[in-house]
């Protein structure tokens, strides 16, 4: 139930049941009061500190910084951006960091068995040449339909590349461009920019054992960016419509923050600042028993027994949240 949830969240035409499932509650003072991630960031922001990782996604620790900068832009006054730059002068107000960015592409890997998403860190690796033996080390690519790469090549400007081996070709998109008809990207075209395709795809050819260096180079007609902030959350919802294979020509930015922010909060926040012990189950908090269930959202653990699950029914699924 709670994986069909979070495949309700990742819809895009599910807008509405969005933000009415994440509207403050109408609850009493003994319940916990449901909010939006807005809010809920918020209160991270004053309860706990700006480098602490609240969230696991994956291999990714998310930290307070990194939600608040998912915030839209404006959301913090410029006195409580000022006094986050001070600590963490890399931080800029409404621009997706490479742990959010990285978490949501790693999310959607967990949807769909025949996508893997590099992180970030690839692009930077191939542009300043440095080695790429240890990349991927241990993955198997047997059954992946599409490698997603996330890339910064600027520093301050995310763009996306898609090696589509079941089709044989490159979709490469920057979210500036807004182009209304399929653009190949060529030698003559662009070299910089296709010389650096060439030099990732190539790193990754040797890891998955693809040709991609061979294929052509696409960018496909997409909605356009038209502000200076939005291109993280662009490029994954990108990349979740181009491997769900739907068109990305219309983007409700400010509802898609929103949406990435509860997908990444899932159902396991309410307990965030009241500390959290994963060496016991979060419902008895007892370490006994032996019918223990692992959250892959939130890394927590807990009896089969003390949710009221049969044990052996989440064993035949590869992921299991808690509700």
């Amino acid at each position: 139930m709670a994986f069909l949830f979070d495949r309700v969240l990742l819809d895009y035409s599910f807008d509405l049941l969005l933000w009415c499932i994440y509207r403050p509650s109408q609850v009493g003072e003994s319940e916990v009061q449901l909010c939006d991630a807005e809010t809920r960031v918020k209160t991270l922001q004053v309860n706990t500190g700006i480098r602490d990782s609240v969230l696991e996604v994956g291999p990714f620790k998310v930290t307070v910084s990194d939600l608040l900068a998912t915030l839209p832009p404006g959301t913090l006054s410029a006195k409580e951006t000022q006094k986050i730059k001070e600590e963490i002068p890399s931080f800029v107000d409404g621009w997706l960091t490479d742990t959010i960015v990285d978490a949501t592409l790693w999310k959607l890997t967990k949807l769909d068995q025949k996508i893997f998403a590099a992180d970030s860190t690839l692009c930077q690796l191939v542009k300043h040449g440095a080695s790429t033996r240890r990349l991927w080390m241990g993955e198997k690519f047997h059954g992946i339909e599409k490698n997603v790469i996330p890339m910064n090549i600027t520093g301050h400007h995310w763009t996306l590349l898609i090696l589509d081996n079941k089709e044989s070709i490159r979709v490469y998109i920057d979210p500036i461009h807004g182009n209304k008809h399929p653009n190949e990207i060529t030698a003559a075209s662009n070299p910089s920019l296709y010389r650096l395709i060439n030099n990732i795809s190539e790193a990754a050819d040797i890891k998955t054992g693809w040709k991609s260096k061979e294929w052509a180079c696409l960018e496909p007609p997409h909605f356009q960016q038209t502000d200076g902030f939005n291109c993280g959350v662009l490029i994954c919802k990108f990349a979740r419509n181009l491997c769900d294979n739907r068109p990305i020509t219309k983007v409700n930015v400010s509802i898609e923050r929103m949406k990435l922010l509860s997908n990444l909060f899932g159902s396991c926040y309410d307990d965030i600042l009241r500390g959290r012990d994963v060496l016991v189950c979060k419902v008895c908090q007892m370490d006994d028993n032996e019918d223990w269930l692992g959250c892959d959202r939130c890394g927590q653990f807990f009896h089969a027994s003390c949710l009221g699950v049969n044990f052996a029914t989440p064993l035949q699924n590869p992921f299991f949240y808690c509700p």
